[in-house]
């Protein structure tokens, strides 16, 4: 079952007087400035905030969610927008002990600078992000780094040979890959069955990535707010990356359709056939860092 819905949109963090008087001026400058810098970016922040909470996909995912119970889903925002900025070198440094790539270390391991995390509370922590967290997640999209998925098999040396495709884009279009925004062209609502407590919505990014976020609600009581949790994954398509013709031709209805028949039936030719219009499969990127640059917290 599939509600779709586009934008059109689819549904389906000092010996005399005068120099010490001189350095308590140029102090107490120096402290207006700095709460001038900081007033300054925590109204951008705000301001951010309200753009990102209008968006379509957002308001959709957070009614699906909470339903009429307005109540929990105020204090949520809430949480959310008043997360610390530190939290994202937080995840940053989780990340470094805990990705896709890198399994997991030791309690007793250290890697680079920091301390090293038992993986019990990595796990934990990371869930957090991507689960608890999944609306700051989706705000800070734009902040994460992700590495091509075949290419991350040569930092981990299990395959002998790493795929060649995947070898050739990263030349192409760099190892290395983040979105480039938060904002979606079109996203789409789709269920492997109608009686399915489980739904997943595909947002394809306005720089051309997809991701996909899912949501499942609690069978005995579906008035309960539905768990969500955003994929660490991010799929695209090299032609369509980047390319506003392309992104809004984009049928990602029929992509959906594709993911979901292949998903109750992976003898299905539908999904081959729809790759094949962009040139194979798309390409997989998986999350492995945060950057910090230009921090608009």
């Amino acid at each position: 079952m599939l509600m779709i819905k586009n934008k059109k949109y689819f549904t389906f963090i000092i010996p005399s007087i005068l120099p010490l008087a001189t350095l308590s001026s140029v102090s107490c400058n120096n402290k207006q400035e700095k709460t001038k810098v900081s007033l300054t970016k925590n109204d951008n922040q705000s301001k951010s905030w309200d753009v990102f909470l209008k968006y379509d996909y957002v308001q959709s995912i957070l009614n699906k969610a909470y339903g009429n119970n307005t109540e929990l889903r105020e204090k949520y925002i809430n949480e959310q927008r008043n997360i610390s900025p530190k939290y994202l070198e937080d995840v940053k440094s989780y990340l470094a002990y805990k990705n896709n790539i890198v399994g997991s270390f030791r309690s007793d391991d250290s890697f680079g600078s920091g301390e090293a995390y038992p993986i019990n509370v990595l796990d934990s922590k990371l869930d957090e992000a991507y689960k608890k967290n999944w609306l700051w997640f989706l705000f800070n999209i734009n902040r994460f780094v992700f590495v091509l998925y075949g290419v991350s098999d040569q930092f981990k040396a299990v395959h002998e040979k790493a795929n060649i495709d995947a070898q050739k884009s990263s030349v192409d279009l760099g190892a290395f890959h983040k979105p480039k925004t938060n904002d979606v062209a079109k996203f789409v609502f789709g269920k492997k069955d109608a009686e399915s407590n489980e739904e997943n919505v595909y947002l394809l990014l306005k720089d051309g990535n997809i991701l996909q976020v899912d949501l499942t609600k609690d069978k005995n009581d579906p008035s309960k707010p539905a768990n969500v949790s955003v994929f660490t994954y991010t799929y695209f398509y090299p032609s369509v990356l980047n390319n506003d013709t392309e992104i809004k031709n984009f049928d990602l209805y029929k992509y959906v359709k594709a993911e979901l028949i292949y998903e109750n039936n992976n003898s299905s030719t539908f999904k081959t056939l729809f790759n094949e219009e962009f040139g194979g499969d798309p390409l997989r990127a998986t999350l492995i860092d945060v950057d910090l640059s230009n921090n608009k917290n």
